[in-house]
């Protein structure tokens, strides 16, 4: 297939992050448009606890692929004594990867509500470090709490939107608009919206791939009317496997 017919799959994820997503989709038979709906900004103040301090918590809990990148260039892993938790598999590699070994497998949570769940199948935890992103939720921390442990977070990075140029705006949403779209959180959905502005009518009709109900609720509330599909597993396996499969019925 030429990238001339190819169906065009906006990826709207980091900029640090569109490969190796990206290449795996055009594998697939898609044209990729990149157009980064969130940027990652390190906290310029950053400052981590001593690794004493660090030790004296039950289980330090990386919130996000993100926290662990940011903090692996200015506090190099592995902390040894430390027991690390994640949420979600792409968080948990992205520890191991560093060098970090887990405490535990990511559990079976790629999403704040899958791991409490699976928090309160175990015994509750006597401290806890959330390490995280500004105004990131507060799920974990508010039903921690409520169970006794003594929470404390630490955020590390601040999400920011873009701003992309008029030109490079117009030609992903109106000159070449997309024919299936990628989200991969809430936010990023937000940024979207609010960058196409007055082209968001050319893509409320496309099929989006996102990464949970919650996501998929937040498309509607939008104003998309397309085939909403949540992404099993969440993340780039299932969000190929999706793509797959919509490939297939075209």
């Amino acid at each position: 297939m030429s990238t001339v017919s190819r169906p065009r799959l906006l990826v709207t994820r980091p900029a640090a992050r569109q490969e190796p997503f990206g290449a795996r989709a055009r594998a697939l038979g898609l044209a990729t448009l990149a157009f980064p709906c969130v940027e990652i900004r390190p906290e310029p103040d950053l400052r981590l606890p001593c690794p004493e301090a660090l030790r004296r918590f039950e289980a330090v809990l990386f919130t996000s692929r993100s926290s662990v990148e940011v903090l692996a260039l200015r506090y190099p892993f592995p902390w040894p004594g430390v027991r690390a938790l994640a949420i979600g598999a792409a968080t948990g590699a992205a520890l191991l990867g560093a060098g970090q070994p887990l405490a535990r497998t990511p559990l079976d949570a790629s999403t704040s509500e899958a791991l409490v769940g699976a928090l309160a199948r175990t015994a509750p935890l006597e401290s806890l470090l959330v390490i995280k992103g500004h105004g990131g939720r507060e799920l974990v921390e508010t039903s921690q709490r409520a169970r006794g442990t003594r929470v404390e977070t630490l955020a590390v990075y601040t999400r920011a939107r873009p701003t992309p140029d008029a030109a490079t705006r117009h030609r992903v949403f109106t000159r070449t608009p997309p024919d299936i779209l990628s989200a991969t959180s809430d936010e990023i959905l937000d940024n979207l919206v609010a960058l196409a502005a007055e082209a968001l009518p050319n893509l409320l009709p496309r099929p989006l791939i996102v990464n949970s109900e919650r996501s998929a609720a937040r498309a509607r509330e939008h104003g998309f009317t397309g085939a909403v599909t949540v992404a099993t597993p969440p993340g780039d396996t299932g969000q190929l496997a999706a793509l797959g499969r919509w490939l297939a019925t075209r």
